[in-house]
């Protein structure tokens, strides 16, 4: 679709992994559920993806070292408790797959979860990524152009 490319970088970002890592002096297993290291294992900074939602996009940025995080970045950001994401399903029903101000369109076959991926269900992005702007520099941020979840 979109003609040739080349893979000029690849990015493996795990968010859900426990690892031996040395911090403080002393090896430790570490795990991160929904975080994301944010340096490589030489302790240089890692690029890292801070997934959205389907409908607000994500970004890729570059980890900082923090001492104080055990070089850890929160990756995940879905809202702190499913009865959000509940009301954000009764929400996105009444309006019948088209979120409000934005002309979007869900076709969605009966008992479809792809509502618990509904933009409403997350976390604002932007204040996610203002708030960890210490652990992390943003590097572009990706913007969905369509979405087909199966």
């Amino acid at each position: 679709m979109f003609g040739p490319f080349a893979v000029i970088e690849r990015i493996e970002t795990h968010h859900n992994f426990a690892a031996i890592e040395r911090h403080f002096g002393v090896d430790v297993v570490v795990h991160r559920k929904g975080a994301v290291r944010t340096t490589d294992a030489t302790g240089e900074p890692a690029l890292v993806t801070i997934p959205g939602s389907m409908q607000t996009g994500s970004y890729i940025g570059r980890g900082k070292p923090s001492v104080s995080a055990m070089d850890t970045l929160r990756a995940r950001r879905r809202a702190p408790a499913w009865p959000e994401r509940d009301a954000a399903r009764a929400r996105r029903s009444r309006h019948r797959g088209r979120d409000a101000g934005r002309g979007d369109r869900a076709r969605l076959p009966p008992g479809s979860d792809a509502l618990d991926e509904a933009g409403r269900a997350y976390k604002d992005i932007e204040e996610v990524m203002s708030l960890q702007r210490d652990l992390v520099e943003p590097v572009v941020r990706l913007t969905p152009l369509g979405v087909v979840k199966g």
